[in-house]
């Protein structure tokens, strides 16, 4: 009896698994069909990406600054908090230098 119930156990699990990995969902079919909520905040982000993307890609410190807030903290979980002083200016002054 036990011997039976443990082959049907897994003949169930396979079923369930095999069916579950083999899913039709097209991931680019699901992208294509994306519509943003607000056309116009959707173009700000995609513009404002690209600006922030261009000027560091360029390595425009003075643009970059443009775009970060002097606001902003950044936690990270082996250093702790730090703020755009501590961090920010110091880090990107490394990487365009």
């Amino acid at each position: 009896m036990k011997k039976i119930q443990a082959i049907t156990f897994f003949i169930v699990t396979i079923t369930l698994l095999t069916s579950a990995c083999s899913s039709k969902t097209n991931k680019s079919d699901q992208l294509n069909k994306y519509s943003p909520v607000s056309k116009d905040l959707y173009d700000t982000i995609a513009h404002l990406d690209s600006f922030f993307f261009n000027a560091f890609n360029t390595r425009n410190f003075d643009k970059l600054k443009t775009l970060v807030s002097e606001d902003l903290e950044f936690y990270h979980d082996l250093g702790g908090v730090t703020n755009y002083d501590e961090k920010l200016l110091i880090e990107l002054n490394k990487f365009i230098a």
